[in-house]
């Protein structure tokens, strides 16, 4: 996966969250809002060589 397709899919949730505030039932953002956090937390925590983080580091230091 390309870094900026990364970064997308961590911040969807966040996004849906927000446009959802008011719209629909609680519980449902507070879920949108656990899976955002959810996956940032896990690919913070076991990322890898590979990681969408190091791999968005890497790209933005060769753009440089």
């Amino acid at each position: 996966m390309h870094a900026s397709g990364a970064i997308v899919s961590k911040a969807i949730p966040f996004v849906v969250a927000v446009m959802a505030l008011g719209r629909a039932e609680t519980w449902a953002v507070l879920v949108l809002l656990a899976i955002g956090v959810a996956q940032l937390i896990t690919d913070v925590t076991l990322s890898t060589r590979a990681s969408d983080w190091k791999r968005f580091r890497r790209e933005m230091k060769a753009a440089r």
